[in-house]
């Protein structure tokens, strides 16, 4: 393998580079802001099962409609003089609160009867991305141009659990990061 030694300038090209060479339909959702932040809209899905079930004003969740967010983050590029030694994903933030929509059958329906139409609710969520849960990915889309993506995953998932007041709360925030670490 061959050692290639990079000003701090060009390893600031090389990863931006990198980043507007992804995948279009991550290109076109990805952005950088004026704050130095990169942005990227994040489609999170709900979690609401649990082993002791998850109620919602005393009845049982049919589905909660998955939202769109912008979500931004830093990346910070640890330099050594020999190059890139890795590339890390952190400071995660979104909105302090989302509204969406929650579908649930009371105790006087039943959700097997298939002309039973469940109850739509909206519904808001406050976030703490404080608790949040990140996991390390694999490639994202296989290799491109023999190169990985170095970001965060446009999916992600909201873990529900009771708030003890018969409705719910956002437990655990969860994403997907893919960083980079030099193999030496």
């Amino acid at each position: 393998m061959k050692k290639i030694l990079l000003t701090e300038q060009q390893s600031k090209n090389l990863v931006d580079r990198i980043m507007n060479e992804q995948v279009p339909f991550v290109r076109d959702n990805y952005y950088t802001l004026d704050d130095g932040r990169y942005h990227l809209q994040v489609f999170f899905d709900f979690i609401f099962y649990h082993k002791k079930g998850i109620k919602f004003k005393g009845g049982e969740i049919d589905d909660i409609t998955p939202v769109k967010l912008d979500v931004s983050y830093m990346i910070d590029i640890d330099q050594m003089p020999y190059g890139i030694k890795g590339i890390t994903v952190h400071d995660i933030k979104g909105p302090k609160e989302i509204k969406t929509t929650i579908k649930y059958f009371t105790w006087d329906s039943n959700p097997e009867d298939l002309e039973t139409e469940p109850i739509k609710e909206e519904i808001i969520f406050l976030l703490n991305w404080k608790n949040i849960e990140i996991q390390e990915g694999g490639e994202y889309y296989g290799k491109m141009s023999g190169m990985n993506y170095y970001g965060m995953q446009n999916k992600g998932e909201f873990r529900l659990e009771p708030d003890g007041k018969d409705g719910l709360l956002v437990n655990k925030i969860e994403v997907i990061v893919h960083n980079f670490k030099s193999e030496e």
